[in-house]
C-alpha cells in the first residue's frame, strides 16, 4: 500500500510539472552573455552594448530556480574580444550535457561581407592588432558542437544573417535575431539604468514575466517568440526580429515569474506614427507648403523635343507597363544647366491622387497630381538620412508613362523608362514597346491613363 501511495504521489508530481512549467530541475543552465561597442570601449567611455550584456544576464537569473546549477560568463567591454569569446564557446562545448540548457547572447555591431557573409565586431577594432571579427560561420560551427538545448539571442545589425549559412541549416540551435539581414538594430541613449537596445528592452521585459500569456508562472521560448518581435517593433518600426524556432525547444522554460515582483514595462512605446507614403519611410515634411506652391508657379517643365529628357538616355532594360506610372524607373539629376548628370534608379507608386518616388532608397519625393489629366506634379523631396538639412520643392510634368521631366531648385531631376504596349507582358527587348519619340503630342496631352492613376 505504501508503494502504491508513493507511485500515485510521484505521478501527480510529474503531472503538475508538465502542466505548470517545471518544478523539477531540468539539468543545468549555462549562460554566455557578450556585449561590446568597440569604439566606446577603446575610448574608455560608457559602453551601452556592454551594459546590455549585464542586463540580459540579470534577466536570465529568473531561470535559475528552474535548473539544478547555473554557470555563467559575462564578457563585456574589453573582455568581449575574439580570444575570450572563442574560449567561452569552447568552455560551453566541453561542459554541457544533453539535459542541460545553454543561452548565448550578443550585443554588438554586425554586418554582411559580400564574400564571407555575416560577422560580429568584437573588442580590438579600436586600433589594436587583435582579430576583431567573429564570423557567423565560426559562431554557428561552435554552437553546433554543443550537445545541449541551445538558444542564441542576437542583437546586432543584419542579425538574421547568422541563420543563412550552411552551418546554421544543419544546427539544432534556436535563434532569435534582432532584425532582418538588410536592417539595422537600434536603441535608446537617454537612460543608463535601462537596457540600450530596443530588442534587449523587449527581451528583458519578456523574461521578467510580460511574455507569460498563459499565466502559469513560467516564460517559455514559445511565449518569448510571441512577445518579443512585436514589442521591439513598437519601439522601432524599421526593425523586424527574425525567429528560427526549433520544434523540440518551443516549450523550453527560460524564466520563472516572481509573484512578489509584478512584471512591468521598462520603456513606454511611442504611439504608432501614421505614414502616408506607401514605402513605409519617414514622410516628406509639408509637401504642399507655401514655398512649394511658389516654386511651382515660377518653375514648370515645358516638355518638348528639345528638352534634355527627350533623348532616350536610360537603360532600355528598365521597363514598365503602359497604363500606370507605378514601377521601376531610371533617374538622373544635375545642378545647373551645365552640371554633370548623376544617375540611379527609382520606384514610383501612386496613391490617393499623389505620386510617391523613392530614389536610390535615400530620397523620397511626395507629389500632388494637378491639371485636367494629372500631368503636373507638385511637391517636395527629402533626404531620408538628413531630413532636417536637405529638403526642398520639386515640380514635374508627366509626358507619358515612360517620361517625367522634373526640376528642383538647383537644376533638373528626370525619369525615363521603356513602356510596353497596352496588354503586352513582354520581357525587355523581346517584343513591341512604345517610347516618347513614338507618342504623338496629342496622345501625351489627352492620355486617359493619367485620369485612371489620378483616382487610385
Amino acid at each position: 500500500m505504501t508503494c502504491l501511495r508513493v507511485a500515485v504521489l510521484m505521478a501527480a508530481f510529474l503531472l503538475c510539472w508538465s502542466v505548470h512549467g517545471g518544478t523539477p530541475k531540468l539539468g543545468e543552465l549555462y549562460i554566455l552573455s557578450v556585449g561590446v561597442e568597440p569604439d566606446l570601449t577603446a575610448k574608455g567611455e560608457h559602453d551601452v552594448y556592454a551594459g546590455d550584456a549585464w542586463f540580459v544576464r540579470q534577466a536570465l537569473a529568473q531561470a535559475e530556480s528552474l535548473y539544478g546549477t547555473t554557470h555563467s560568463r559575462v564578457l563585456a567591454g574589453k573582455r568581449a574580444n575574439h580570444f575570450e569569446v572563442v574560449t567561452a564557446l569552447d568552455w560551453l562545448a566541453k561542459s554541457v550535457g544533453e539535459q542541460d540548457v545553454a543561452v548565448v547572447f550578443f550585443s554588438a555591431h554586425g554586418d554582411m561581407d559580400d564574400k564571407k557573409g555575416y560577422y560580429i565586431s568584437l573588442a580590438g577594432s579600436g586600433g589594436t592588432d587583435q582579430q576583431a571579427e567573429l564570423w557567423g560561420s565560426e559562431l554557428n560551427a561552435a554552437l553546433r558542437k554543443l550537445r545541449c538545448r541551445t538558444v542564441l539571442l542576437l542583437d546586432t545589425c543584419s542579425a538574421a544573417g547568422v541563420i543563412q549559412g550552411d552551418e546554421a541549416k544543419t544546427s539544432s540551435v534556436a535563434v532569435v535575431a534582432a532584425c532582418k539581414t538588410e536592417e539595422s538594430s537600434d536603441g535608446q541613449w537617454k537612460r543608463k539604468d535601462r537596457p540600450h537596445g530596443w530588442f534587449v528592452i523587449a527581451l528583458c521585459e519578456a523574461l521578467n514575466g510580460l511574455a507569460d500569456t498563459n499565466r502559469d508562472g513560467v516564460v517559455t521560448l514559445t511565449e518569448l517568440n510571441a512577445y518579443l518581435p512585436d514589442r521591439a517593433r513598437r519601439f522601432y518600426r524599421k526593425q523586424n526580429a527574425a525567429v528560427l524556432a526549433r520544434e523540440n525547444l518551443l516549450e523550453l522554460p527560460l524564466a520563472r515569474v516572481d509573484p512578489d515582483r509584478p512584471a512591468s514595462e521598462l520603456w513606454t512605446a511611442q504611439r504608432p506614427i501614421q505614414i502616408r507614403n506607401p514605402f513605409g519611410k519617414r514622410d516628406v515634411p509639408n509637401p504642399d507648403d507655401a514655398d512649394v506652391q511658389a516654386f511651382a508657379q515660377a518653375m514648370q517643365p515645358a516638355g518638348g523635343k528639345d528638352d534634355p529628357n527627350a533623348t532616350e538616355w536610360h537603360d532600355k532594360a528598365i521597363t514598365g507597363e503602359r497604363g500606370t506610372l507605378d514601377g521601376r524607373w531610371a533617374s538622373r539629376w544635375r545642378a545647373g544647366p551645365d552640371g554633370e548628370w548623376s544617375g540611379g534608379t527609382a520606384e514610383v507608386r501612386t496613391a490617393g491622387g499623389r505620386v510617391y518616388i523613392l530614389f536610390d532608397e535615400q530620397y523620397l519625393i511626395d507629389l500632388k497630381r494637378l491639371g485636367d489629366n494629372g500631368e503636373r506634379l507638385v511637391g517636395r523631396y527629402v533626404n531620408l538620412s538628413r531630413p532636417k538639412k536637405e529638403t526642398s520643392p520639386w515640380v514635374g510634368r508627366v509626358l507619358s508613362d515612360g517620361r517625367i521631366d522634373g526640376r528642383w531648385p538647383e537644376g533638373r531631376w528626370d525619369f525615363r523608362r521603356t513602356v510596353h504596349l497596352i496588354g503586352a507582358s513582354v520581357p525587355a527587348g523581346a517584343g513591341p514597346s512604345i517610347t516618347d519619340s513614338q507618342a504623338t503630342a496629342n496622345e501625351i496631352a489627352t492620355n486617359t491613363i493619367h485620369k485612371t492613376n489620378k483616382t487610385k
